[in-house]
């Protein structure tokens, strides 16, 4: 409770965050888009909605009645900025409500009413997940409760996919963040990334890499840009042997984890021209090893295809038995991606994967209505465009 009372002191000042993945105009840049964009609404008739929401169709139902499908389809079909803005209208509106729900639920432990579930990760410290909150979450909210569930489990890589398509914008507010390890026993206690990292990662080298992506005294990686004149140097540290790619290499290395990705595709075209087709993508897989090589193929990877390196992990994450969460991979897309360039996304999953992604989603019955955790990201990815 202790958590969730900051939340509500903070949701009046909340800064809107957003995502400026690749914000600037080049060949990785979005030509298609999102699926979900922002439609002329009016918050009274929105709070109707919510309120018909809160009333009908208890956070632990799910969509499994005709009451929580249509507020769910309502919530999907409007972006972050919108839900929070709604959210907020409803504190406003429902002051009173909420503290008689805060009481009860000092007494009771219940996480069941959609109303308190509105509040409960609006603030910047990121604890375990109620159903909802994922939508009522900015992108770096999301990601960083993605980062800490996947190092904490121990399961996948989602922390280092979050991290290794990670630019200024989002890394700053990841490292700002602070993370709650234990929020039913001790919620006040929060850590640094970084120190989660050094706690949950056991390969020095894998520490030494993320730490390198975090570290803000040697600068961030930029969210774009291109150096010519750096190019034909950082050529010479792609590796050609095994023992050129430790990450005792100390150039490779700030290379990999502080080159803007347009510098690392630009330095894999040049590559490309001088080494009759070979890429520095194969390089990394023929003379890396362990978690430094999966490091590095990612950064590499989504530098040169940023789509279809998402194609790939929604790919992966459908068909996991367990839909998805392998890497939480096809969620994470889905959230972080919707309102950026999903469709550009789902066009590069259907040359790769010659069917539409709505068409596997179907296969995997990712919109189960009973479903609530992977309805919503099957809503994102349909779209409302």
């Amino acid at each position: 409770m202790q958590r969730l009372l900051y939340c509500l002191c903070l949701i009046h000042s909340l800064f809107y965050l957003h995502a400026a993945s690749d914000s600037c105009n080049s060949t990785r840049s979005p030509k298609l888009g999102p699926t979900i964009v922002e439609k002329q609404s009016a918050i009274k008739d929105d709070l109707k909605i919510v309120s018909l929401g809160i009333n009908t169709c208890p956070a632990d139902v799910g969509v499994g009645n005709e009451n929580c499908t249509i507020y769910s389809n309502f919530l999907c079909n409007r972006t972050i900025k919108q839900r929070l803005q709604i959210a907020d209208a409803f504190f406003n509106v429902n002051k009173v409500e909420i503290a008689e729900l805060k009481k009860r639920e000092n007494t009771s432990a219940s996480r069941s009413n959609m109303a308190l579930d509105l509040y409960s990760t609006m603030s910047n410290l990121i604890g375990e997940a109620y159903h909802y909150d994922d939508l009522f979450s900015t992108v770096e909210q999301y990601l960083a409760k993605n980062i800490k569930l996947s190092l904490l489990h121990g399961h996948d890589l989602a922390y280092m996919s979050i991290l290794c398509t990670s630019s200024d914008t989002t890394l700053r507010a990841l490292i700002d963040a602070r993370y709650i390890l234990d929020p039913e026993n001790h919620p006040d206690i929060t850590i640094t990334l970084q120190t989660l990292i050094n706690t949950k990662v056991n390969s020095k080298h894998e520490r030494r890499v993320l730490n390198s992506i975090i570290n803000p005294i040697t600068d961030l990686r930029p969210e774009c840009g291109v150096n010519p004149a750096l190019i034909q140097d950082q050529l010479k540290l792609i590796p050609r042997k095994d023992r050129d790619c430790k990450s005792t290499h100390e150039e490779l290395l700030k290379f990999m984890t502080k080159a803007s990705f347009d510098q690392i595709k630009a330095v894999d075209d040049e590559y490309r021209k001088q080494n009759h087709g070979a890429t520095v993508l194969q390089q990394i897989e023929n003379h890396c090893e362990g978690y430094v090589r999966e490091a590095y193929r990612r950064i590499v990877y989504y530098a040169v295809d940023p789509f279809a390196y998402f194609a790939d992990q929604v790919f992966n994450g459908i068909n996991d038995p367990y839909h998805g969460f392998i890497e939480n991979a096809t969620s994470i897309v889905a959230y972080s991606r919707s309102e950026i360039d999903l469709k550009d996304i789902e066009a590069a999953f259907q040359i790769i994967y010659k069917r539409p992604v709505l068409d596997f989603l179907q296969d995997a019955k990712w919109n189960d209505p009973y479903q609530t955790l992977l309805y919503f990201p099957y809503r994102l990815y349909k779209g409302n465009t």
